[in-house]
């Protein structure tokens, strides 16, 4: 089972998590940074966040420097960071 937890807040926190409706894995594009860093790398998931923020499906992506990446989207222009844990029963 896939899940999913959106951190709504400013970098730094406080932050407000709350449990995603619902995470599919999508077709994307290819990373457009020819090294594969870079700001904001399409990820193959799309995440389903309802509520105040508006009932709609948003492409996850990664900003990637070093060897791990920062997965979030975008939620009304702000990143929301994302962290998606696949194949974990909770």
């Amino acid at each position: 089972m896939n899940t999913c937890f959106v951190q709504f807040g400013e970098w730094g926190g406080p932050y407000r998590t709350v449990r995603a409706d619902d995470i599919k894995e999508t077709e994307c594009s290819p990373s457009p940074y020819a090294q594969g860093y870079g700001p904001k790398i399409p990820m193959p998931y799309m995440v389903k966040v309802g509520g105040e923020f508006g009932d709609r499906w948003r492409r996850v992506y990664c900003a990637q420097y070093g060897n791990a990446c920062s997965t979030y989207i975008k939620v009304n222009g702000v990143d929301t960071i994302v962290d998606i844990q696949i194949g974990v029963l909770i």
